[in-house]
Formats: structure tokens, C-alpha cells, sequence
């Protein structure tokens, strides 16, 4: 279902068709929400932004099929696990950050009952659940692949619980060439006065810089060249 059109489509009531267009794509589905093309080359590394405390994509791609992996995430309590994960596999590198859309550091909401958190003082986790508040670094997308140094990044996946609106209204297409596969978690309705315009208009914004998009669960989307 690539919108190469601009208008991005959605799977909500159309699970038949989305199944058959998944299929005739030949993108490779994965528990519990992951979407993408089963094409990797040696020496292409991933990006797994916003692991929580089980960094499963990662070690998916580690376990099948060798790539380094690279995990971001910017949660204290996550923090000891992620450790040990990296000392027991090397494949796999932890790096204790947010990603966003700029430089600096910014406060980060640590839910004290629920495995995420966010940058965003509206995200339903950060309004209901008791927080734990304290400064992280924060890293743009284009300092974050100018950090880990290595290309062709075979796929990035980007789970931030909100902040993806203001990191793709940053992207610049310098950035994303060096990205062959761009898999996005969207917030619309988890975050205050986020809403699926929001996200149809970054999924745009996506688009313009060149990808095509596939959207095949309402809120997983799949970007590709």
C-alpha cells in the first residue's frame, strides 16, 4: 500500500486487504508490531529507538540476521538491563538517550508503573501515572546517526511516545538518505491535542523528503525508498 500519491492510507476495518498488500509487498511481519522488508546487505546496522526495558527488535535483528545494533533509550530504571544485555551480546550497544529534535537536554518523565515514559507532559502516561522527573540528553536524528558513525543503516525504528511529530518536522533528507527503512510508532490519542491529522501530515512530511510509506496496522508505519 506505498502512498506514492502523498495521501497515506489506513488500515482500520481492512485487515484482509492490508494482509494481501503486506503479502504482495513481501514485508516481513514481526510480533508484536513490527513491519518491514526482509532485504538486509552485510555490514548494514540498525537503530532501535525507545527499546523500554525488552530491546526484542534488536535482538530479533541480532539473532537473525547478525546486524549491530544500536538501542536508544533514555529510562533510568531500564538502565541495568540494558547494561547486562550489552555485556552478554555484542552485537548489541545501549546508548542512555533520548532521541527528539534537537540538541541539549531536556526532562524526561520516568512513569513509576508503566515500561514508558516520555518528553511530553501530555502523554497519557506522564497525566495518569505517578512520574519520576530528571534531565536526560537529547539527540537529534541527525547527531545520533553522525554519532554511531556507521553506513548503510539498514533500518531505524523510532518508538518515542510522542516526540516522533517533532523529529520528522526537523528531518532533512541528507539524514535520511543514509536510512534504507524508517519504521515509525505514531501517538495520535496517547498524547494530548495529538490527533491523526498530525500524523497523516508527518507522514507527508516523510514522503516529500523522497519514501514511500506503508501505514499497515492505524499506527505502524513503514518507510522505504
Amino acid at each position: 500500500m506505498p502512498t506514492n500519491s502523498g495521501s497515506p492510507v489506513w488500515a482500520k476495518g481492512k485487515h484482509m486487504l492490508v494482509r494481501y498488500r503486506v503479502n504482495r509487498l513481501g514485508i516481513r511481519c514481526v510480533p508484536p508490531n513490527y513491519g518491514f522488508f526482509d532485504r538486509f546487505t552485510p555490514g548494514e546496522v540498525a537503530i532501535d529507538v525507545g527499546v523500554g526495558d525488552d530491546p526484542d527488535f534488536s535482538l530479533y535483528l541480532v539473532k537473525n540476521y547478525g546486524m549491530e545494533c544500536f538501542a536508544v533509550d533514555p529510562t533510568r530504571k531500564h538502565a541495568s538491563k540494558l547494561q547486562q544485555i550489552e555485556h552478554e551480546v555484542p552485537l548489541f550497544h545501549y546508548l542512555p538517550c533520548a532521541l527528539g529534535a534537537d540538541d541539549g537536554t531536556v526532562e524526561f518523565c520516568e512513569s513509576t508503573i508503566n515500561v514508558s515514559g516520555s518528553l511530553l507532559e501530555g502523554h497519557r502516561n506522564v497525566v495518569e501515572d505517578p512520574c519520576i522527573r530528571y534531565d536526560v540528553e537529547m539527540v537529534s536524528l541527525e547527531s545520533l546517526v553522525a554519532q554511531i558513525g556507521r553506513e548503510p543503516i539498514g533500518i531505524l525504528k523510532m518508538d518515542t511516545e510522542g516526540a516522533e511529530y517533532g523529529i520528522i518536522s526537523q528531518m532533512g533528507k541528507a539524514t535520511l538518505s543514509k536510512i534504507r527503512q524508517l519504521m515509525v510508532e505514531f501517538h495520535h490519542g496517547t498524547v494530548e491535542g495529538i490527533t491523526w491529522h498530525d500524523t497523516a501530515l508527518a507522514i507527508r512530511t516523510i514522503e516529500k523528503l523522497g519514501m514511500k510509506s506503508f501505514v499497515y496496522n492505524g499506527r505502524d508505519c513503514l518507510f522505504y525508498w
